[in-house]
């Protein structure tokens, strides 16, 4: 998910934010890091991210309702 994120626009602090809570097992700050500052950049995800978004709350056990935003940033033609 990082990488698609840096591929889609997410600036190199943030990436290296998510990066940094991967590293020290902090996988939920990994993934709040990654989805709210894409969504407060208001950068454009793909129908695939969002399926990664959902596997990986699922595997977290997150409520997907937390983060029903992510359906805002969605657009077909990436």
């Amino acid at each position: 998910m990082i990488e698609r994120a840096r591929g889609f626009g997410l600036p190199e602090a943030d990436i290296a934010n998510a990066k940094e809570f991967l590293e020290h097992a902090e996988w939920g700050l990994c993934f709040e890091v990654l989805v709210d500052q894409l969504y407060e950049h208001a950068i454009p995800i793909d129908k695939d991210f969002l399926s990664l978004a959902n596997e990986a709350m699922a595997e977290m056990k997150i409520n997907p309702v937390e983060y029903k935003f992510l359906n805002e940033l969605i657009r077909s033609d990436l």
